[in-house]
């Protein structure tokens, strides 16, 4: 590339920066932040006032905001010409209803609040008279149907969970104690310690799918009013991940319990192994918790993340383990 034509701006006045976070090309935009010659056109403002930051919020690219952000000579706070800062833009966007935890879109808000960005002062009632009663009407009906067709094969799911927990619950690892003996009927790895992280997971896997069922079941309900199935959805696809978690902690500790006395390699292998599929089973899960930490790392530093909303939704994922580990811990030194 040429550093004299990279000022160059078309009928819109977006140099090939603000083109390519309009179109999703990570590769150019990588290419921009990382060449110091042109970092004086990352702040460069189209005939909107848009930077190419204000255009990566707005198409919700989660991996070029990150590019960005990470990159200090990009300003978080310069306002368009609507007075929307990267910050504002990034509010407006939000979806509403359903979505996930690690949905682009919050993430983009959540680090740029990390980051102490300005939240720039615009009008919103001309934002509300683009939306008619007829089309807040059409969205209500196919957020419903959205909602419907999804409880039906996660309520499956999740009575599949519900199921096995509850069945793990009577069929322990190491069987029982012989009833002709001593505390005859209990486990017998009662005094294992691993045995106690074990039934924890287990009894975290059967309450949160079971908690995860009954909020489907207020989702999937037409007579309920549409924002709280919007809230249950949202909850029980949440408690899921939870008892899928904690399920897979359950099954890793049972062999590591049964098979570790003897063959110690087997068992480590099988718990590799899980690890493994639960990475490469949600890839981009993984990738955008690993690059939120990256980025929040390098330019707000640690303390600001622990003040913002972040570190909330971090112990939401990462509770089970908490609980899990913590009561093997402490159940083994308080016996």
């Amino acid at each position: 590339m040429f550093p004299g034509c990279s000022g160059l701006r078309d009928s819109d006045g977006r140099t090939f920066v603000h083109i390519a976070a309009r179109k999703k090309r990570y590769s150019i935009v990588a290419y921009a932040c990382q060449t110091p010659v042109l970092s004086t056109i990352l702040n460069k403002q189209d005939i909107e006032g848009n930077t190419a930051l204000h255009l990566t919020v707005e198409v919700g690219d989660w991996w070029i905001f990150a590019r960005l952000f990470v990159n200090k000579q990009v300003d978080l706070d310069l306002p368009n010409n609507k007075k929307y800062t990267p910050l504002e833009l990034s509010v407006n966007t939000i979806p509403k209803g359903l979505y996930c935890l690690l949905n682009s879109q919050i993430l983009i808000q959540e680090t740029l609040t990390a980051a102490n960005a300005t939240r720039g002062i615009s009008r919103r009632d001309a934002d509300m008279e683009e939306h008619s009663p007829q089309s807040e009407a059409e969205n209500e009906e196919k957020g419903s149907a959205i909602v419907s067709n999804s409880t039906q094969f996660l309520s499956v799911g999740l009575v599949l969970i519900t199921t096995m927990a509850f069945g793990a619950t009577f069929a322990l690892p190491g069987s029982y104690i012989a009833d002709n003996h001593p505390n005859g009927g209990t486990p017998t790895l009662a005094r294992v310690k691993q045995f106690q992280g074990f039934m924890m997971a287990n009894t975290l896997a059967f309450f949160c799918s079971s908690l995860a069922v009954l909020s489907l079941v207020f989702a999937g309900t037409p007579t309920v009013e549409l924002p709280m199935r919007y809230m249950h959805y949202n909850i029980s696809i949440w408690l899921s991940l939870n008892a899928v978690g904690s399920l897979a902690i359950a099954f890793a500790m049972a062999v590591y319990i049964m098979i570790t006395p003897v063959v110690a390699k087997t068992s480590l292998a099988v718990i590799v192994v899980i690890l493994s599929i639960g990475i490469l089973h949600s890839p981009s899960i993984t990738e955008k918790f690993t690059m939120l930490l990256f980025v929040l790392c390098i330019r707000p530093g640690i303390l600001p993340v622990l003040r913002s909303s972040i570190y909330k939704v971090m112990l939401l994922m990462c509770w089970p383990l908490i609980v899990i580990f913590g009561w093997q811990e402490f159940s083994s030194r308080h016996r």
